[in-house]
């Protein structure tokens, strides 16, 4: 089976780059090498993994059920991708952080919004800032900087992109986590809002999301 480049598999990248896990492991019941793309989700993410499940049924032919983790109370799927391995070469298609946006995404527009809204999904938010003059902002969250996005957006939505590196301290349970990370930022504004509206908008699965950027997109600029 031939993969080719898709909105389909274009959104399915932004998604595995940002929320998913590439595992390659020894299986002692096959007893040879799998190769598992993972995906685990809190219940609000449920659409978007859903939706990842529909795309890697049609693109891979890969059947998955979606667990739930009764212990985290999260949802789970893999699917084997150990047969996709090349096609994954070729297409420059690459697992792991940070985002690293294939070749073939940048030179088409509806590829290049699947795969940012697949990013959004998944480790993306988008927020409203300031009451008395409000601005919209789109923020990715990755492990470390975010070089090659910044460049690609730069250049598809013609926008200032702001990449910053963070710290950050968290306290669970009796331990203390510490972890670097990186935080892209970009404005919605005139100049790429209509890109913003047909090729990232549509693709967004998680509700809250898009209405956020959706009603800052009718409400503030009138789209």
């Amino acid at each position: 089976m031939k993969i080719k480049p898709s909105v389909e598999l274009a959104y399915w990248t932004g998604v595995v780059q940002s929320d998913g896990s590439f595992q390659k492991y020894f299986n002692k019941r096959k007893k040879k090498i799998s190769v598992n793309v993972y995906l685990t989700v809190s219940k609000k993410s449920l659409l978007m993994l859903k939706k990842f499940q529909k795309i890697s049924k049609t693109v891979f032919s890969r059947k998955s059920k979606i667990f739930k983790l009764h212990k985290r109370n999260s949802y789970e799927l893999h699917i084997g991708v150990k047969n996709f391995l090349k096609d994954f070469e070729k297409l420059n298609i690459i697992f792991g952080d940070p985002p690293f946006p294939p070749k073939w995404t940048l030179k088409n527009k509806k590829f290049f919004g699947a795969y940012l809204a697949g990013l959004i999904d998944g480790d993306g938010d988008v927020r409203i800032k300031r009451k008395k003059y409000p601005v919209c902002v789109i923020r990715i969250t990755s492990g470390s900087l975010q070089a090659k996005l910044a460049k690609a957006i730069i250049h598809a939505l013609r926008c200032a992109v702001s990449v910053t590196p963070k710290y950050r301290e968290v306290k669970f349970k009796n331990y203390l986590i510490k972890g670097h990370f990186s935080q892209l930022e970009f404005l919605i504004s005139k100049k790429n809002s209509v890109f913003i509206k047909n090729y990232i908008l549509p693709q967004i699965q998680i509700k809250h999301k898009s209405n956020l950027l959706r009603g800052f997109l009718e409400k503030k600029l009138k789209l």
